[in-house]
């Protein structure tokens, strides 16, 4: 119910937050969709003395890698690619791929097995993401949708900054070992009654402090949580959206 005070109180609000966040308007960076680099198989084979694992995956044309990867087919909208990949001397490795036309990177946590039979399915390949920022780049905001929960997966969203400090370089997420840093950077998570996730850059406490924002980048972590003698080889994913 509106009290007497009611107007007052609200033009206050609303100049309060102008002088936080600006006259800016928020504008889409990155249209709600899925990530454009997908995964879609993983198989383990022997060449000679060898194991490696083999990777099909769709993506933009001008995704890379440090492991030599070959391109299938080009279709209209992504083409498809192959990596076959030497197993190291451990049972671990980090298959990372990178456009820099859409500014998405895809890591894949990989554990071999030489009995592990083909991955066809990939948590949180479903999800789809919308970025947002203000026009003055001091405040973005992130949704999550359509991830299809599953009981042995956790699906996380968060935005990650690196600063640039005069004596050291610091990782900001929303865990309370960076709180020393939430104020350059304050960045948070919501998972009611949406999947949400938002950065607020203090921009004139870090021009005062000589802090500089040396990237900024949206994530979506897929991260499976099966008892060993269940897992597949691949149950750590993370799609990254760059944005500063």
């Amino acid at each position: 119910m509106e009290g007497p005070y009611g107007k007052p109180l609200l033009a206050v609000l609303i100049i309060l937050m102008q002088n936080i966040f600006g006259n800016c308007e928020m504008q889409v960076l990155r249209p709600i969709g899925k990530a454009k680099i997908q995964p879609l198989l993983l198989s383990v084979f022997q060449h000679e003395t060898q194991f490696k694992i083999r990777c099909l995956f769709k993506g933009p044309s001008d995704t890379e890698s440090r492991f030599p990867i070959k391109v299938l087919d080009i279709k209209k909208d992504f083409t498809l690619f192959e990596a076959n990949i030497p197993v190291p001397n451990g049972t671990y490795l980090n298959l990372i791929l990178k456009s820099e036309s859409t500014a998405e990177t895809l890591k894949m946590a990989i554990n071999f097995s030489p009995t592990s039979n083909a991955q066809l399915e990939f948590y949180g390949s479903n999800c789809e993401f919308e970025v947002k920022g203000s026009t003055d780049k001091s405040k973005y905001s992130a949704i999550v949708k359509n991830c299809e929960a599953e009981e042995d997966y956790t699906m996380y969203q968060y935005f990650k900054a690196k600063l640039n400090l005069l004596d050291e370089i610091a990782s900001v997420t929303s865990f309370p070992e960076s709180d020393k840093y939430w104020k350059y950077v304050n960045v948070s998570e919501s998972y009611e009654p949406e999947d949400t996730a938002t950065a607020i850059l203090n921009k004139d406490l870090m021009v005062e402090d000589g802090v500089k924002v040396k990237n900024l980048d949206f994530n979506v972590f897929a991260l499976g949580h099966r008892p060993p003698q269940e897992r597949q080889m691949c149950e750590s994913l993370v799609w990254t959206f760059r944005l500063i």
